[in-house]
């Protein structure tokens, strides 16, 4: 089959499905005629499939779901074990049009990234195999008809590719004029009304068609109140995030794949992070935090209706109604038999390891979480990877409970519904049932955080080095910066697959910021050079009674270390945003870093890993855009803030490096903004 740009497989006879093969020279000569770039694929003999069939290639596909995540281990170790590139190329065309398509794109990918064969190449973001998983069903309505009417030239809906950009911080409106949103006021602010500027900064051809735009507001209206958030969870780049961290950390496969330094610790850490930021975003649309969902037998008053197709299902993604509640699931389909009380079992037991500060393995022997090691067995406990001390005994918590809401619509299946989009790791940031789900998860980690030892002062100071000043720069004043909505293009062609062939651009909505810098003065008062590792956090500025139910305590903001001791309230909000090392000579070090080099975030061209047109020529450029793609999205890096002005807290601290380095190969933003 034709993919993306007229590229074609040339395949063994004996590779092609039984229903193909009494058509297959007309098949070949149909797509191979017009194809500009043909591939070859060899045979290769002893790779049985077996039950990894048993998924069928029209239902949907979920790592939550274990007997998936089964089959997903097992097609994973078919792609590791092959020898070579080419035997590894011939098993993957054997395998495509065989296996369930969002099982063979999960599995084909971890293979690739874990390879040592492979694990340069550059993995193309799911949006473009995929795209029925972000975009609304009408898309593809409107795609098939322009690419039917429209001539061929006309279907590269893209402006003059040697137009003269003045600001990165510009959008087309629909008269062809740039608009510059524009007002400043202190603190994070999110820019409101249009100031047009009075000149053309460059003229669209009338016969070049617009890009289908996605409207930012088609889940739901304004009378939900949750859907004020709605820009934040259904981000494109964000949902993409999480997609590609279940790449990077698979739950089953070869040990040497799941078993990676700190995999349980970074579980925790990513989604504490993401929840940091998502309940900052809800204070910049005056909403309380994420409530957590602590009674799994009372009712989810979040409803959410996602307005999505799956391509593969040739179904609509279920919506949930307000107020439903979870009840046992009887999924034979699924291989799923399960009470609510198991899920409340499993969470028994894991709070009483917390507890006791002990867990029992598979061995019946007990092992302790200590100071340094115990989230990260903590982590793989609750995440349920094949990590877990005793899988059995503390069961598959965080992952039945993405299931258990995803089948809330069709417990029993007998309405034949597959799971809702919290079920499917590429689209379950949608929900706001996510962020209610993991306020719970996040809350067990502050349970075990808050059993540690308190830090000593010791641990906390570097002698003889302090910070004497922070600022922020970017705008017309010092610490202050603007949010903004912006639209950007996507080129979706690669995931159509339908004819005629053509470029088919999709414009979106997402936040946006305006680049600033970090300015950090630290004075080394010691006889000599030390390295440092600098490292920055954000917060919203708070007082007591700041929202009701709220208090805050003010051990952050003291000049006394010993006072540094958050509650579990504070941590919901924290957000890390760099982390580097330097090395700090005597007197006065100014340390700037700027927006852009963001150890936690990858710029926009990353998030979405356009093959084609976005790869560097070489070198430094290369070696960062072929680097682990799970970092957040760049134009996601702050809240919005409000239009008003919304007061932050800026928090750095400079640590001794030989007491944080890590000594391993850092090829992940995860890791390397956690370290």
């Amino acid at each position: 089959m034709t993919k993306g740009e007229n590229s074609v497989f040339s395949v063994p006879e004996d590779y092609v499905p039984e229903k193909y093969k009494p058509i297959i020279t007309q098949i070949s000569n149909r797509l191979g005629a017009d194809a500009t770039e043909k591939n070859s694929s060899q045979q290769h003999f002893g790779t049985p499939l077996g039950d990894i069939l048993s998924l069928g290639r029209k239902e949907n596909f979920s790592l939550f779901i274990p007997k998936h995540r089964r089959l997903a281990g097992r097609l994973i170790d078919i792609f590791l074990g092959v020898r070579s590139t080419d035997d590894l190329l011939s098993v993957a065309v054997y395998a495509r049009d065989r296996v369930n398509p969002y099982l063979f794109n999960y599995a084909f990918s971890v293979a690739l990234l874990h390879r040592p064969d492979t694990q340069d190449l550059d993995i193309p973001s799911v949006i473009y195999s995929f795209p029925d998983k972000y975009v609304d069903a009408k898309v593809f309505r409107e795609t098939r008809e322009s690419l039917n009417v429209l001539p061929k030239g006309a279907r590269r809906m893209r402006p003059n590719a040697n137009a003269k950009l003045v600001y990165r911080w510009i959008y087309l409106d629909r008269v062809g004029w740039f608009a510059l949103e524009s007002r400043s006021v202190r603190g994070l602010k999110h820019l409101s009304g249009n100031a047009f500027l009075t000149e053309t900064i460059f003229t669209i051809k009338r016969n070049i068609v617009e890009p289908i735009e996605i409207s930012k507001d088609y889940t739901a209206s304004d009378l939900e109140p949750e859907h004020r958030l709605a820009y934040f969870r259904e981000d494109m780049g964000i949902n993409l995030h999480h997609w590609h961290w279940h790449l990077v950390y698979p739950f089953e496969a070869d040990r040497k794949v799941v078993d990676k330094n700190r995999r349980g610790e970074l579980f925790y850490y990513m989604h504490q992070q993401i929840m940091g930021r998502y309940n900052f975003e809800r204070l910049s649309n005056n909403m309380k935090r994420a409530e957590r969902f602590i009674d799994w037998r009372s009712e989810i008053k979040e409803a959410y209706f996602p307005k999505l197709d799956s391509l593969v299902a040739s179904r609509f993604w279920p919506a949930r109604m307000e107020n439903q509640k979870l009840s046992n699931l009887r999924r034979e389909v699924d291989q799923i038999n399960i009470d609510i009380d198991e899920l409340e079992r499993w969470n028994d037991r894991i709070f009483e390891a917390i507890n006791s500060g002990v867990v029992r393995t598979e061995q019946g022997e007990m092992k302790q979480l200590t100071e340094f090691e115990g989230i990260d067995i903590l982590g793989n406990m609750v995440e349920s990877s094949i990590l877990s001390p005793d899988r059995s005994f503390y069961g598959d918590l965080h992952n039945m409970g993405h299931v258990f809401i995803s089948y809330i619509h069709d417990p029993d299946h007998r309405h034949l519904e597959a799971f809702g989009v919290i079920g499917d790791s590429a689209t379950a940031m949608r929900d706001p049932a996510f962020y209610r789900w993991h306020a719970y998860i996040d809350f067990m980690f502050q349970k075990f955080k808050s059993t540690l030892p308190r830090y000593t002062e010791a641990q906390l100071s570097y002698s003889g080095i302090t910070v004497d000043e922070i600022s922020l720069e970017g705008g017309d004043q010092k610490n202050v910066f603007d949010t903004f909505w912006q639209q950007s293009d996507v080129d979706l062609s690669r995931g159509m697959d339908f004819q005629p062939r053509g470029s088919v651009f999709i414009r979106f909505t997402h936040l946006q910021h305006q680049p600033f810098t970090y300015k950090i003065i630290v004075n080394n008062s010691t006889n000599g050079s030390k390295q440092a590792r600098a490292g920055s956090s954000w917060r919203p500025r708070m007082t007591r009674g700041a929202l009701p139910g709220h208090s805050w305590s003010r051990g952050i903001c003291s000049s006394s270390w010993t006072n540094l001791q958050l509650t579990v309230s504070e941590t919901v909000y924290y957000t890390a945003y760099f982390t580097l090392s330097r090395i700090l000579k005597q007197g006065k070090n100014t340390i700037n870093r700027s927006s852009g080099q963001s150890s936690v975030t990858i710029p926009f061209e990353r998030s979405f890993r356009d093959l084609d047109t976005n790869r560097p020529e070489g070198g430094e450029a290369l070696a960062q855009f072929n680097f682990c793609g799970c970092g957040w999205p760049e134009h996601m890096l702050i809240p919005m803030g409000k239009p008003e002005g919304m007061e932050c807290e800026l928090f750095v601290m400079i640590s001794n490096y030989d007491d944080d380095k890590v000594s391993i190969n850092i090829r992940c933003y995860i890791m390397k903004s956690s370290n």
